[in-house]
């Protein structure tokens, strides 16, 4: 009886981790949805992954995360006034997403964070109304630049986030905020373009093809701890981390340069690496290779 148990647990656990790995790596890859969606306008492209945070600046949970009103890598311009002193205990500098910024600020100084750079990763928030999350995907993206501030344009009083697209997601995507998830695409093997192609009617070429037969679409999202966080104990930033480390090295490293060219059957000189720190990028995806063990 004991044995026929166990093994209804082991089942059930079986099949509870395979839904998870397949919800958040297979979820967009319908055709017919990928077909009506467009990147352009977006922060997302082919060269690096996306790290979205979804939240709202005044929802209790959001506030412990991320300190928007703080002039240490918050939201807004450092030139309204009433925004809290950056020497100030409320300075954000306790907030893992402000911790987060400012790594990414100073990427080219501090190695020990192997992929919140500029080079490996585009940044971006999206602000959207507890208690309102079905109307997400209706919200603006605001870009994080390479000095860990939201990008704005205009001048003096006059200054203003730009907004971006966001890529679209199922309505019943934001289940909670904050929610901070990775998005990437990933260029098809040669297997599964000629398999495209052959599903296309054998006519088209691969230049011919739509960016959806020739990209997969990954969403990871990120389910770990929001808090506990402060100056000493970064415990939610570390886990980020391990996260983006952790997603970066199970679904984007390649073996070596030749390896990746002979998955898609690069024949150009598109598909080239450059080196970044102890790491080899290509120029034209988001695949990396190591250059040191």
């Amino acid at each position: 009886m004991y044995i026929n148990i166990l093994i209804i647990l082991i089942i059930i656990f079986l099949i509870l981790n395979f839904y998870l790995v397949e919800k958040f790596s297979n979820t967009y890859q319908d055709t017919d949805i990928r077909a009506k969606l467009s990147h352009i306008g977006t922060n997302l492209d082919e060269e690096k992954p996306l790290l979205t945070l979804y939240y709202d600046r005044r929802e209790p949970n959001c506030k412990y995360f991320y300190d928007y009103f703080s002039t240490n890598y918050g939201g807004l311009s450092s030139s309204p006034v009433g925004l809290r002193n950056q020497d100030s205990i409320y300075s954000g500098k306790s907030q893992a997403w402000n911790q987060l910024k400012e790594i990414y600020d100073n990427a080219n100084v501090n190695n020990e964070n192997k992929f919140i750079k500029p080079d490996f990763l585009t940044i971006e928030e999206v602000e959207v109304k507890d208690g309102e999350l079905y109307d997400f995907n209706s919200k603006p993206a605001y870009k994080i630049e390479d000095n860990g501030k939201v990008q704005y344009i205009g001048i003096s009083d006059d200054k203003k986030p730009r907004e971006y697209k966001q890529y679209y997601k199922p309505d019943n995507f934001l289940d909670r905020i904050p929610k901070l998830v990775l998005s990437f695409f990933k260029h098809k093997s040669k297997e599964e373009i000629a398999e495209e192609i052959k599903n296309l009617g054998g006519s088209k070429t691969y230049d011919n093809l739509k960016h959806f037969n020739k990209y997969d679409f990954y969403v990871i999202e990120y389910d770990g701890l929001y808090s506990p966080n402060n100056r000493q104990i970064k415990t939610t930033l570390d886990n980020i981390n391990k996260f983006i480390n952790d997603t970066f090295e199970e679904y984007l490293l390649c073996p070596n340069e030749e390896t990746h060219q002979s998955r898609i059957d690069a024949k150009d000189a598109k598909h080239k690496f450059t080196t970044t720190g102890n790491y080899k990028k290509c120029n034209t995806c988001s695949e990396y290779i190591k250059t040191e063990l």
